[in-house]
């Protein structure tokens, strides 16, 4: 049984293991040679036609502002990060609240595409622990607001109908900690990469990366944050094994949220999360019904811009 006291001596005796090479590892030049590397990278992209009757909208799937409990990041940040990164769209899936639907932006803003979404928690695979992973779901392109039963919550079946009616999409979340594989069957896609998850997974790493933001992140933002760009195989493979059955989308999301920082320097800054990853959407047109339906026929791709 795994105590808190336990947890605690865990926890410290693995910084100390993980801090003691880091003390003698010269992170200046090692993000260089990643720098070159990308660099010699960067210079043999190839830049395809695009096809016929389409245009391409790059964007971000999965963003947070301040009426999340856990953002800071205002409208004004926000907007001015995705102009920066050159986002055509954006999506942003606050955690619930009746608020996403009284002070949540949508529309058009400064040349971006802001499409009003929200991300609703389904529940954790185990209540506490180092290993908890809790599910979500995120539903944006709905035409009216998802109100939860006063007494009961939320009814999912229902939830799922109503999103669909609605013309919305439903993409679970944070797939490995979803209570019920049920949830998949009436979803219209999932994760299939998520930059939150990824960091979670390199939190072992936590001391050197720590040491090397102190250093030199703000020389080398990118490279710094290039060991969450991974496979997640096991995504990969629930994609594929529902995807065989029907249509089922595969995003990648952000996860953005703007509230790391360290010694008052943010780790998290919303113009580098959303140049890192990206969805790609083929429509004949930026407007919200286009890039949702893209999503939905599977018109879309995601790739790293590191």
């Amino acid at each position: 049984m795994w105590t808190r006291r336990r947890l605690l001596q865990a926890g410290v005796a693995l910084g100390i293991s993980s801090l003691w090479p880091a003390l003698a590892y010269s992170p200046r030049s090692s993000l260089q040679a990643v720098h070159d590397a990308l660099e010699a990278l960067r210079r043999q992209r190839l830049i395809l036609s695009p096809l016929e009757g389409w245009t391409e909208f790059r964007g971000v799937l999965h963003a947070h502002t301040a009426i999340s409990h856990d953002s800071r990041g205002t409208v004004d940040e926000i907007i001015a990060a995705a102009g920066a990164a050159r986002l055509n769209f954006l999506i942003t899936t606050d955690h619930y609240t009746p608020r996403i639907y009284a002070e949540g932006v949508q529309g058009l803003i400064n040349s971006v595409l802001v499409i009003r979404g929200v991300e609703i928690p389904m529940g954790c695979t185990q209540a506490t622990g180092a290993a908890r992973r809790c599910g979500s779901l995120l539903a944006f392109g709905c035409r009216s607001p998802l109100v939860p039963d006063a007494a009961n919550g939320w009814d999912w079946d229902a939830l799922f109908k109503t999103i669909r009616s609605q013309g919305g999409l439903s993409i679970i979340a944070h797939p490995r900690g979803l209570p019920s594989v049920e949830y998949f069957n009436q979803a219209d896609g999932m994760e299939i990469y998520d930059m939150a998850d990824a960091m979670r997974e390199h939190i072992i790493d936590a001391p050197r990366a720590l040491l090397e933001f102190l250093l030199v992140s703000a020389k080398y933002p990118e490279e710094f944050i290039l060991p969450v760009v991974e496979r997640m195989n096991w995504h990969l493979v629930r994609w594929d094994s529902l995807s065989r059955a029907r249509r089922f989308v595969g995003v990648a999301g952000n996860d953005a949220h703007q509230n790391l920082a360290v010694f008052g320097r943010r780790i998290d800054r919303y113009d580098l999360i959303f140049r890192a990853l990206n969805m790609h959407v083929l429509a004949h047109s930026l407007t919200e019904e286009k890039i949702i339906n893209g999503i939905r026929e599977g018109r879309c791709f995601a790739s790293f811009g590191l």
